[in-house]
């Protein structure tokens, strides 16, 4: 996706989706946006690639610890950032 892409909550969360189930080999639509990213078992060099790509795809900088957060799943930080706008620094998620 560009730096250009849209900002809808469903586009970010097949986008975290799609990403996510790249780092935990997984497939995207047998995975639950709903569910705590901690199920996954990311660790934090996936975390800060993870914030990273979100930022140069849709422009969003979040803190890599979003991504880390047990209680923290696809879907609330879809719905957290589809309200930003591009370049903006929301806060922790």
């Amino acid at each position: 996706m560009s730096a250009t892409a849209d900002l809808d909550r469903d586009g970010l969360q097949r986008w975290m989706m799609a990403y996510l189930a790249t780092i935990c080999g997984l497939a995207a639509d047998r995975m639950d946006p709903a569910q705590a990213l901690a199920v996954y078992d990311l660790d934090s060099v996936d975390a800060v690639e993870m914030a990273l790509e979100l930022e140069k795809a849709f422009g969003i900088a979040l803190h890599p610890e979003t991504f880390l957060d047990t209680a923290t799943s696809v879907a609330a930080i879809a719905d957290h950032v589809a309200g930003t706008r591009p370049g903006s620094r929301p806060p922790r998620v």
